[in-house]
């Protein structure tokens, strides 16, 4: 699970306790929709390497179905990576999520690779 799916699941989850929130509803559905925006805001605030699906020496491989021209988690997939998709490299360096593979001038994501075989 990426970190936007953290925070998808964490907001449907606060939506799921409103829905229980009425006049007469016990203040435990306030006090926990309360604890869900503060633990959205530290998910979108976070720079930690647990909420990455790679790290530093990693084997990957750069997704085959990724389109040129498209974004993917705010990354364009441009024409020049185009060569690159299926290929199986290691991960050079890794921050916040975003990933420079060995060898290679671009930077990708979460989104663009997958654990190699």
């Amino acid at each position: 699970m990426n970190k936007n799916e953290i925070i998808d699941q964490l907001e449907n989850l606060r939506t799921h306790c409103k829905d229980f929130m009425g006049p007469d509803s016990d203040e435990i559905w306030q006090q926990d929709v309360e604890a869900l925006d503060y633990a959205i805001n530290l998910v979108n605030d976070c720079r930690c390497s647990l909420l990455h699906r790679f790290n530093e020496g990693d084997k990957v491989k750069i997704k085959q179905d990724l389109v040129v021209g498209e974004y993917y988690d705010g990354l364009l997939f441009s024409a020049r990576m185009e060569s690159y998709r299926g290929k199986e490299l290691t991960i050079a360096v890794s921050s916040s999520g975003e990933y420079l593979l060995h060898n290679l001038p671009y930077l990708f994501n979460d989104e663009m690779l997958e654990p190699a075989e």
